[in-house]
């Protein structure tokens, strides 16, 4: 197998990314995440209606506006008020400090806007607009969390084909079950505005990373070695992490960087989007869940659809040696076929009872910690909880 580049290892781990939260979309299936995310989606359509923007400038808006709104409601507020009765700093200074570092994140992000073409004072003036709203007071706090990726997957179900099909048709992966590129004017379209927004989500996911620089500057550093690793590629990544902690704590200039995406550089263009992700290699470090190699993502695409098919239709079969048409594997099948790729109804058979089995099991994991937990924390923490979902082994 050939040794894959920089570009191709990180295109593979946005599919793997945005992957996980098109199953948590589904795993997390409620009437309230349902009704709170399609009446924020019409929030924020409705907000962007009332300014004087361009079509091309919508998706954009959209997106750090729905950034925006993450910032602000994931204000950490500590579960025991009394926990501060011991502590140097009163609660009401601990609440002044978050509520800076919510403006202050808030005014970073409207100057990448800016970037974007977009007005900074609107998006500033529109979040605040948007989450005034009573409706925030209605659902459970637990939607608010990482509110950006899971609106993406409410939104664009099953995001992730579309993007590895993006990355196909740009040529940057390549698969032998994908012997020629179909696209339709429609698909075209629908397939550019996911990638747009997935593009830029991934930037707001550089910036979280990022983030906690406004205010840390490390002067020395622990390194925690796992006595073994799930996979090389976890070894690697921690290598990857290690060395690029290292580097900031040497910098000297520690002020915030975030490498930024330009949808109309990148959307069409293969050497553009190839340049976004060599430069966010060192940045982007993601341990997948998944799929560790760049073989048999269209199988685990494959999977996530049936299991779509037994989300709506409980008693349909999956597969049957006798007469598998119309059962879910034989339908997924066809409908994979009509978009170009190659793939037999008994190898997605297989490859779901894989998934179901350990993969999906670590992804309700994830949904019952964030259920449990008993606070909101900040928009830009470490989502240890996923990394703690990847360590499950399920019996």
């Amino acid at each position: 197998m050939a040794k894959l580049k920089k570009e191709q290892n990180v295109a593979l781990d946005i599919i793997d990314f945005i992957h996980f939260f098109d199953v948590y979309n589904l795993v997390s299936l409620s009437d309230d995440k349902n009704e709170f995310y399609d009446l924020l989606l019409d929030l924020i359509d409705t907000e962007i209606k009332s300014h004087t923007i361009n079509i091309d400038s919508y998706h954009i808006l959209k997106h750090y506006l729905i950034c925006g709104i993450e910032i602000v409601l994931n204000k950490f507020e500590h579960p025991d008020p009394d926990s501060y009765e011991n502590c140097s700093i009163s609660k009401e200074t601990a609440d002044k400090v978050h509520e800076h570092d919510i403006h202050f994140s808030l005014a970073l992000l409207s100057i990448m806007a800016e970037q974007k073409g977009i007005d900074k004072n609107i998006l500033i003036e529109s979040v605040s607009n948007i989450v005034s709203n009573k409706i925030f007071k209605k659902y459970p706090l637990h939607l608010y969390y990482r509110l950006a990726n899971q609106l993406l997957c409410h939104e664009y179900i099953v995001a992730s084909f579309y993007i590895y099909k993006k990355f196909l048709d740009l040529e940057i992966l390549t698969s032998s079950k994908y012997p020629e590129s179909k696209i339709t004017s429609e698909d075209h379209n629908k397939s550019n505005d996911i990638f747009t927004r997935v593009c830029l989500l991934i930037e707001f996911e550089l910036y979280r990373r990022s983030s906690r620089k406004k205010i840390i500057k490390e002067d020395k550093i622990t390194l925690h070695i796992p006595q073994k690793f799930a996979t090389n590629v976890h070894k690697d990544n921690l290598i990857r992490y290690y060395k690029k902690l290292i580097d900031n704590v040497f910098n000297q200039d520690n002020s915030l960087k975030v490498i930024m995406f330009f949808p109309s550089k990148c959307i069409d263009s293969r050497e553009n989007l190839e340049r976004f992700l060599t430069d966010i290699y060192d940045d982007f470090i993601h341990n997948r869940m998944f799929v560790k190699n760049h073989i048999g993502w269209i199988s685990t695409l494959g999977a996530l659809h049936i299991q779509m098919y037994k989300e709506a239709q409980e008693d349909i079969s999956i597969y049957s040696t006798l007469n598998n048409e119309d059962n879910a594997s034989d339908l997924v099948s066809r409908i994979f076929k009509n978009y170009g790729f190659w793939i037999s109804s008994k190898n997605l058979y297989i490859h779901y009872k894989k998934l179901r089995k350990i993969h999906y099991k670590q992804v309700e994991e994830y949904h019952r910690n964030i259920m449990n937990f008993p606070t909101l924390l900040g928009w830009d923490n470490t989502d240890h909880l996923y990394n703690f979902s990847l360590k499950l082994i399920p019996s």
